[in-house]
C-alpha cells in the first residue's frame, strides 16, 4: 500500500514542507523510510544540494545504517560551518535526516524487542 504521505516536487502536498518529516513519522519499516528518505533526497534540485558541503551532500541511501552515517556526517558538517555557508539549506537537510534517524532506530527496536502474548 502506496504512503498516503508521500509528497513530490509537482504532486498534491508540494507546498506542505512538513510532508517529509509525516512520511518519515508514517513508516511502518525499513523500506518505507527509505523510499520516503529517497523521495526528500530526490525533491531537492541539483542547485540546492550544491549549496552543502560536499562531504554532506547525500549518496546512496539504501540501509538504516547509511541514513545513519550521513546523519553522523552531518552533525561534524555543522561544527564546521561557516559564515558563507548557506545554514537554512544545510539545518532543512540536517533536520530531516535526525528525524529520520530517530525514526529508523525506532524500528530497530521494535523488530528486536521480543514479542509478548497478551491473554
Amino acid at each position: 500500500m502506496s504512503n498516503p504521505w508521500r509528497g513530490t516536487r509537482t504532486g498534491r502536498y508540494r507546498a506542505l514542507t512538513n510532508v517529509w518529516f509525516y512520511a518519515v513519522s508514517s513508516a511502518a519499516n525499513e523500506r518505507e523510510l527509505l523510499e520516503a528518505v529517497g523521495d526528500f533526497v530526490s525533491s531537492w534540485t541539483p542547485t540546492e544540494l550544491s549549496r552543502l558541503p560536499e562531504s554532506c551532500r547525500p549518496g546512496r541511501l539504501d540501509s538504516l545504517g547509511a541514513i545513519a552515517e550521513l546523519t553522523f556526517q552531518l552533525g561534524e558538517c555543522r561544527l564546521k560551518l561557516g559564515p558563507s555557508d548557506d545554514r537554512v539549506t544545510f539545518e532543512r537537510m540536517y533536520a530531516f535526516f535526525l528525524h529520520a534517524n530517530g525514526r529508523a532506530a525506532r524500528l530497530l527496536c521494535a523488530e528486536r524487542a521480543p514479542r509478548r502474548n497478551h491473554r
